[in-house]
């Protein structure tokens, strides 16, 4: 309980009249000033033995309580305050607990609180960046009679809003049919133009695809068989660990994204199937498998949206992983430099014991660091992605700030599996090793693409068409 701004003006003026009636030892204005303040005293234990009452007794109950939206679009919400007490008294603000990616726009204040009486109260309100926001509570300020006191009071009030992102420009689709080696359907299923083998006719196929010269050597009839044609499944793998859920201004890295997905999801064809894998810092935290429909491209935005307004988790503190050669060259440095110390002759023995100890650290290093990747979300995610038969045409976004090795070596993992990569990574700055491990990472046939967030629709759009001039990757690149 606090003074209102007339309260306070009242308290200042019988501080002045207790000071005139001390100087000039005024009786009169000396007890006035008294009796000022023993009122003062009486109304505040009143209001807040009434404020106790209306704690318990007041409800409130907004409408919808669930609003789904796009950015920039104003959400109406209707606030119905019920009074079933005998107090009444004065509501000067009601304020919700909103984050601070939306923006609130109330109806005038003050009202009445009326006994038994139901209170409408309208709020517009309006996102700033797409996601799911939940409002648990709203705050309001009550003012007593005498307008001498208020109070806040804090009342649940659940309200959730889904706010969806805009497709803000028009842009050109992913070339993805160029990506012969992706189009055609390792499983012999459907008509295409591939020619995959010959088998024996069954009575279920067709008589025209009947291959006379393989039923003439054979004896029996033969039926072609051809590989299926189709545009390339899409398979986002989107970062959302806890670097990519900090920002300024209440807008994370991940919200920019999501702002962003609009675009990206508009830019892709719809003969290409969509599906989507979400990691944090631990573990895969949701999956949607690559399929065609409106129904499926939902869902993927639906979880996006739904992981933007996560609070981020505390950050595991992960030991940098040194690459297997990484290591072999450090602890060869190491033992040249004992070797050259030393100022005995050279013996073969020696070399021998350096050899055995350097293969041992070696093998070490290596077990540990593939236990170590396998604890990181980013390299589950791609670990998942390498146990899809069908060939990928993966799109993973990530600032590569959280677990960057398991994503580095996660990309390099897939392609050996016949599958395309397009790294795009949204970050302003990043550390020289990073930007080294990403050019050594193009030597996989990983495309990396460096831009921000309002850029990625067209950076990936760019980079597809780029990789798609280079058909394979030569062998000698995968081992």
């Amino acid at each position: 309980m606090e003074l209102s701004s007339l309260g306070r003006i009242v308290v200042r003026l019988g501080l002045g009249l207790l000071l005139v009636g001390s100087l000039s030892s005024n009786p009169v204005i000396v007890l006035s000033t008294a009796a000022l303040f023993l009122f003062l005293l009486i109304e505040g234990i009143v209001f807040h033995h009434a404020v106790g009452i209306l704690k318990i007794s007041i409800r409130l109950e907004s409408h919808p309580p669930y609003v789904e939206g796009s950015v920039g679009r104003t959400f109406r919400v209707e606030t119905v305050i019920k009074n079933p007490s005998n107090l009444s008294h004065r509501i000067i603000a009601l304020n919700r607990n909103l984050p601070p990616q939306i923006r609130e726009e109330q109806s005038p204040t003050p009202i009445p609180l009326v006994r038994s009486i139901e209170q409408k109260i309208e709020t517009l309100l309006q996102a700033r960046a797409p996601g799911k926001f939940e409002i648990l509570s709203t705050t309001i300020s009550l003012e007593s009679r005498s307008r001498l006191f208020k109070q806040l009071i804090e009342f649940p009030d659940k309200v959730t809003i889904m706010a969806r992102p805009l497709v803000s420009r028009p842009i050109a689709p992913f070339e993805t049919d160029v990506f012969e080696d992706l189009t055609i359907d390792r499983l012999r299923r459907g008509t295409g133009t591939d020619f995959a083998g010959v088998r024996e006719l069954s009575f279920l196929d067709d008589s025209h695809r009947i291959d006379w010269k393989a039923t003439a050597r054979t004896g029996k009839l033969m039926t072609r068989e051809f590989y299926l044609e189709r545009d390339p499944p899409i398979m986002l793998v989107v970062d959302a660990s806890s670097s990519m859920k900090d920002g300024s201004n209440g807008i994370s890295t991940l919200s920019a994204i999501v702002s962003e997905a609009a675009n990206l999801l508009a830019a892709i064809p719809a003969s290409n199937p969509l599906g989507l894998i979400l990691y944090d810092d631990r573990d895969i935290v949701s999956i949607v498998n690559a399929n065609l429909g409106f129904d499926n491209r939902e869902q993927v935005l639906h979880i996006l949206l739904e992981e933007t307004n996560v609070a981020p988790k505390a950050a595991r503190v992960t030991s940098r992983i040194i690459p297997h050669h990484e290591a072999a060259t450090i602890v060869t440095h190491a033992l040249m430099t004992e070797f050259k110390s030393s100022k005995l002759k050279p013996q073969f023995d020696k070399l021998n014991s350096f050899v055995a100890l350097l293969s041992l650290y070696h093998a070490k290093a290596r077990s540990k660091s593939l236990e170590r990747l396998q604890r990181q979300g980013s390299y589950a995610a791609f670990e998942r992605v390498s146990q899809m038969r069908e060939p990928l045409l993966v799109l993973a976004i990530s600032d590569c700030k959280t677990n960057c090795d398991g994503l580095l070596q996660g990309a390099k993992r897939v392609t050996e599996f016949d599958h395309r990569v397009v790294l795009a990574v949204v970050a302003d700055r990043m550390e020289a090793t990073s930007q080294r491990k990403l050019v050594d990472l193009e030597a996989f046939g990983v495309r990396v693409v460096r831009c921000n967030a309002r850029g990625l629709s067209k950076a990936v759009g760019e980079a597809i068409h780029e990789l798609s001039r280079a058909r394979a990757v030569p062998a000698a690149l995968r081992t």
